[in-house]
């Protein structure tokens, strides 16, 4: 058995032998960095996909999730710095529902259960501040609902009762939101997040609730008529919306004959927020309609002439027809309105003398300007005896490469190919791999399995005059080597011919180590 082993080595090393120290290093970086690539490929392929468990933990947070992962042994990963935990994705639902059931991460602000406590001999200051830090809890975990936002406090405070009404203040509150990374919130979230808070607290007024971010910026638009122009928010979003209203109507139509990008239209508006009632109240003499009518008759007893005279007085009411009028002007009527609108002129194949295709700029007709004039003017209701004005003006605009408004959202594509993509990688390192080391075997194989003389520059020997081995097959004739080599008709060569034809195995192996030497 030891024999069968020691020829199976000596086969098996007998190739090597006849490569140069370079060749062999080469092949056993080639087979190292193979067997190394292998296994790398292999432990990257089998470990587990790592997901999300829990996100934006504050560092108390974060130690008890990592304590009790590690209590289980299961297998975790920080990141985020320190504010995140991934686990295995076969892992993530179940855990989610272990920690949820241990209130684990634990939330910071404490809602209605603070009543859950039976706290005997608790007094009426107690309760109320146990109210407004419950309220005030619910109220946080309510907005944290929101994806933008990280983490929330909310502050309330409500005046103490006063004897009289006009002494009495209005409650408060005030939110501060910490946002995730450079999300920001929009208008009209932050105006639901004012309307939530003030409709969840009784006598609590919009204008009472600020909302900061965690930048110091304050979110919340004060209502009162200090801003702008004297107009407060809803009245500001009014004139905008009256303005965006008129423009896209303008702007459709004309899009639609021009194509889109040939023209810019912009509307100003002057709107009237005053608002106050009027009574009027008129008289119309000639339709006068009796109201009532007295008649009175006396009669007098004359004693000089023995008679009676009588007379007749009469009293007759009035109505006048009488007409009231009461108008209440809630504002937001228009004023007038100013209409911008720019018109970019055509563009032009044309041909030079000189063959070469260009574009050249041609500007619009005036009455091609009167005509989409007409149509603006009629478009957004323009009414001149109200001093409304219009400006058309035609003009070139900057030649740009607009990008389409519809972008591919790049990153949910590479969440949606990653795995093809990961795949894809891994199958082609493979195959560079295999190809890299079916090369390089294919050489060593062509070097080691070249016959010696061509090796050496030698012309092959001639069919028949080697000696048959063992095996049946064909080897080089000892001799032949030797005499090609070293020529004939010396004593040197006559004895190590003589070596040669007794000991021919033992010459050949001696060949071999000195090409392998050389």
């Amino acid at each position: 058995m030891a024999e069968i082993v020691e020829k199976i080595k000596l086969r098996a090393l007998v190739p090597f032998r006849n490569l140069s120290y370079a060749q062999r290093l080469t092949m056993a970086l080639v087979l190292l960095i193979t067997v190394v690539g292998m296994v790398a490929i292999i432990k990257w392929a089998t470990q587990p996909e790592y997901v999300i468990l829990a996100s934006d933990l504050a560092p108390a947070d974060a130690q008890d999730v990592v304590d009790e992962l590690g209590s289980n042994n299961v297998p975790y990963k920080i990141v985020e710095g320190g504010r995140g935990i991934m686990v295995p994705r076969k892992k993530v639902y179940m855990w989610r529902m272990k920690l949820a059931a241990k209130n684990l991460p634990a939330s910071t602000n404490l809602g209605y259960e603070i009543f859950d406590r039976k706290d005997i001999g608790v007094s009426e200051f107690v309760q109320k501040l146990n109210y407004r830090r419950a309220l005030e809890g619910e109220l946080a975990r309510t907005i944290e609902a929101m994806s933008e936002v990280r983490s929330s406090r909310v502050h309330i405070v409500f005046p103490k009762d006063r004897l009289f009404k006009e002494d009495q203040k209005e409650p408060t509150a005030s939110i501060f939101l910490s946002l995730r990374g450079r999300l920001s919130l929009t208008n009209q979230q932050i105006k639901g997040i004012t309307l939530l808070v003030a409709r969840s607290i009784e006598g609590l007024k919009t204008d009472n609730v600020t909302i900061v971010d965690s930048h110091g910026n304050v979110l919340t638009k004060n209502n009162s008529a200090d801003s702008f122009a004297g107009l407060h928010e809803g009245q500001l979003d009014m004139k905008n919306r009256i303005e965006s209203y008129l423009e896209d109507k303008a702007q459709s139509m004309l899009d639609r004959v021009l194509g889109p990008g040939n023209t810019i239209v912009r509307v100003t508006s002057d709107v009237d927020f005053r608002k106050f009632e009027k009574t009027n109240e008129s008289y119309d003499p000639d339709k006068a309609v009796v109201l009532s009518e007295e008649i009175e008759n006396q009669t007098v007893s004359d004693s000089a002439s023995g008679g009676e005279n009588g007379s007749e007085h009469t009293i007759t009411n009035y109505q006048l027809a009488k007409s009231i009028e009461h108008e209440i002007d809630q504002g937001g009527s228009i004023k007038r309105l100013s209409v911008a609108v720019l018109v970019n002129g055509r563009l032009r194949d044309t041909t030079t003398t000189d063959g070469k295709k260009e574009k050249i700029y041609q500007p619009r007709s005036k009455e091609e300007l009167a005509k989409l004039a007409a149509l603006v003017r009629n478009a957004v209701g323009l009414n001149e005896s109200r001093g409304d004005q219009l400006d058309i003006q035609n003009m070139p605009f900057e030649q740009q490469d607009w990008l389409d408004d519809v972008q591919p959202k790049t990153f949910e594509l590479l969440e949606k190919w990653a795995p093809l993509i990961e795949k894809g990688v891994i199958v082609l390192i493979v195959l560079v791999s295999l190809l890299v080391i079916r090369s390089k075997f294919n050489k060593a194989k062509s070097f080691i399995f070249s016959p010696v003389n061509e090796r050496r520059g030698v012309p092959p020997l001639k069919a028949g005059t080697g000696r048959k081995g063992m095996g049946g097959e064909e080897e080089n004739d000892p001799y032949q080597i030797i005499k090609a080599k070293f020529g004939g008709g010396n004593e040197l060569q006559e004895t190590v011919i003589d070596f040669i034809s007794t000991h021919p195995a033992k010459t050949a192996n001696l060949i071999r180590s000195w090409m392998a030497e050389e």
